[in-house]
């Protein structure tokens, strides 16, 4: 409690309408916060990001005890609805209370104020497989005596790639590695693998199977 006292330096008294005021003192605390990228927005669907990361592992924010309780997450933040390119930006390091509202960064000392944020952005396209048999097979003509190939089906028709846009933009669609008929006489099954240039991937997830009907002539 502190007691308070009027001055004047015009001649006349003064009284103040409160004569004490009662201080309430927090403890001084620091804490080590985990520094994460936390998203809004929705990234468009001809696109795939990968991992964000970022520059600092952590931030150690400073404070009173009763404020820094009500900081539950460091993050840096990306509208996901304005990417169109991989990013590498400087961005704020904002603070998030449980429910994920931002809390008043000038309530408190933090060592680093910003951080680099990095997340690749590439190119997403849903492309057909070639399901023809030249395409297939290397020996496409390689049946056995009496036989012939009735169809040719894949357990799944399309596939989704990723990869650098000015590669995946020219992909209509995709082959797989070449297998061998070896003189085939009954259906078969096969798991096959793509064949794709080095720089994209499959993002499908799911074995893809190639069944060869073979029946009589």
């Amino acid at each position: 409690t502190i007691t308070l006292q009027a001055r004047t330096t015009v001649g006349v008294s003064a009284t103040p309408q409160q004569t004490e005021v009662e201080i309430e003192v927090d403890d001084k605390e620091a804490r080590t916060i985990p520094l994460s990228v936390a998203f809004t927005g929705t990234l468009s669907e001809d696109l795939y990001k990968e991992e964000a990361v970022t520059s600092l592992e952590n931030v150690v924010v400073t404070g009173a005890k009763t404020d820094l309780d009500q900081v539950s997450r460091a993050v840096c933040r990306v509208d996901l609805s304005k990417v169109n390119d991989s990013v590498h930006e400087v961005m704020p390091i904002l603070l998030l209370d449980a429910q994920g509202n931002e809390i008043d960064t000038a309530l408190f000392a933090m060592d680093n104020s910003s951080a680099t944020v990095r997340m690749e952005v590439l190119a997403k396209k849903t492309v057909p497989i070639d399901a023809t048999l030249e395409k297939c097979f290397s020996d496409p003509q390689n049946v056995g005596r009496g036989k012939q190939i009735a169809s040719l089906r894949f357990n799944q028709n399309e596939v989704v790639i990723v990869g650098p846009s000015e590669v995946v933009e020219k992909i209509t669609s995709v082959n797989i590695k070449l297998l061998r008929l070896g003189g085939i006489k009954t259906s078969r099954t096969y798991t096959v693998e793509l064949d794709l240039p080095e720089e994209v991937r499959l993002l499908t997830t799911n074995p893809i199977q190639l069944t060869v009907e073979v029946v009589d002539q």
